[in-house]
């Protein structure tokens, strides 16, 4: 009966996974579970050296990840879905490191659209209603963030032009 009753809240919509079965490889090829950020919340950014908005953006992540590190977690995901990532992970950990001395976590390349046969398990519980039980709101560029309160629920979606030190993600960071 047990079973037959998760199939049903499945079927209805109303089942949905948790951010924290879902795991990702970092730059220094470690494997980290979403779990290691529970009781925090975290912000995930699909980023890409060559968009118009790294330049700004990347050391404001470093700036956000330095003043709430022990509130927030942050987790980037590299993707060249929209074609501003040409580097390979080796590359892209070396100018994060040398350039922009960035300290919170760094996926290797991933695909973060939806709609990819490669989509990250992250990026598919993000954008997937059915799986995260809030929203469906896909990745429409580089630096688009999602915000996930401390129970691993979604409770924002900040587009790219959204600076990480923006009024409105800091008061939702905050909150």
């Amino acid at each position: 009966m047990k079973s037959l009753l998760i199939l049903l809240l499945g079927f209805t919509g109303i089942y949905t996974s948790s951010i924290y079965t879902k795991q990702y490889t970092t730059l220094t090829n470690t494997n980290k579970p979403m779990a290691l950020h529970q009781g925090k919340k975290i912000l995930i950014v699909n980023i890409a050296s060559g968009s118009e908005y790294a330049a700004v953006q990347l050391p404001q992540l470093q700036q956000l990840h330095q003043l709430y590190k022990d509130s927030l977690s942050i987790v980037a995901f590299p993707s060249n879905d929209f074609g501003h990532e040409p580097l390979t992970d080796a590359e892209l950990k070396l100018l994060l490191q040398e350039t922009y001395q960035t300290s919170f976590d760094v996926s290797i390349k991933s695909g973060v659209k939806d709609s990819t046969a490669t989509t990250h398990a992250v990026y598919q519980w993000l954008q997937r209603q059915n799986e995260n039980g809030a929203m469906a709101v896909k990745v429409k560029n580089d630096f688009q963030k999602y915000l996930v309160d401390k129970t691993g629920s979604i409770i924002g979606v900040f587009g790219p032009k959204t600076k990480p030190l923006d009024a409105a993600l800091i008061a939702a960071i905050t909150q």
